[in-house]
């Protein structure tokens, strides 16, 4: 693999886990303000 590949898949990596990352936060804060009734209907 040459070099520049392997700096564009390890950038591509990282920035699904930045995303993910993110939304794992967005999520958290989005739930904490319903209660648990209302997230099951």
């Amino acid at each position: 693999m040459s070099k520049l590949k392997q700096i564009k898949a390890d950038l591509a990596l990282l920035s699904v886990a930045f995303i993910w990352g993110i939304t794992f936060v967005v999520v958290q804060d989005a739930l904490s303000g319903i209660g648990p009734i209302t997230s099951l209907v």
